[in-house]
């Protein structure tokens, strides 16, 4: 049901529901049990439906979403290879004459992504296959796209990346001092990075 309320905010929605497949599928290989658990998992993809009939109602094009995307935000089909230089292109500052701050927030989408993909990386290694199916399904979809675009604000909810995060904010290793003066200046940052985003957002600048 949270699944299906997900939906309706956020593409994010899409990738929670093939995590949670997989997660049911790990906890019940087979089985009248899985069968019960995919079941539930219509709430969601009922919502998604609905959504894409009432896209189809509203412009008569059963790709409306995808076609939004193209028009309003310019992304398209593109290999890994030519998305990261384009994003790394659109973080020159030539890129954007009196714009600085759309440089930098470009800049920052490399950052978010390359956090996804150690999230991801780590909870394959952890054998987290459902955490690994959510944060490496948006890392794809991010990573195919014509430019980064996005993923600083998808990266507010890779939980698996906060909890491997607070792991290591937890780990007690033989110099503490050193480590919490780190843990100390990562948290600062990350409130900085906070502050900065809220002004760019309410002064009307571009905050992806």
């Amino acid at each position: 049901m949270l699944a299906g309320l997900a939906c309706t905010f956020r593409i994010t929605g899409v990738f929670l529901l093939a995590a949670l497949a997989v997660y049911a599928l790990v906890q019940h290989s087979g089985g009248p049990r899985l069968v019960v658990k995919w079941a539930w998992l219509l709430v969601p993809v009922a919502v998604l439906g609905a959504f894409t009939v009432y896209l189809h109602q509203v412009t008569g094009s059963w790709m409306a979403w995808w076609d939004a995307q193209q028009s309003g935000w310019g992304r398209a089909l593109t290999t890994p290879w030519q998305s990261l230089w384009h994003t790394i292109q659109a973080g020159a500052m030539a890129a954007w004459p009196g714009r600085p701050d759309v440089a930098w927030v470009f800049r920052a989408e490399v950052v978010a992504m390359a956090a996804g993909v150690c999230a991801m990386v780590w909870a394959l290694w952890r054998r987290h296959w459902a955490e690994a199916v959510f944060i490496g399904l948006q890392v794809v979809a991010f990573g195919t796209s014509y430019w980064y675009m996005s993923v600083n604000r998808a990266v507010l909810v890779w939980f698996p990346l906060w909890a491997m995060l607070g792991g290591a904010v937890a780990w007690r290793p033989k110099s503490a001092m050193v480590w919490r003066a780190v843990v100390i200046v990562a948290v600062a940052v990350s409130a900085i990075l906070m502050l900065v985003w809220a002004w760019l957002f309410f002064t009307g600048r571009w905050a992806s």
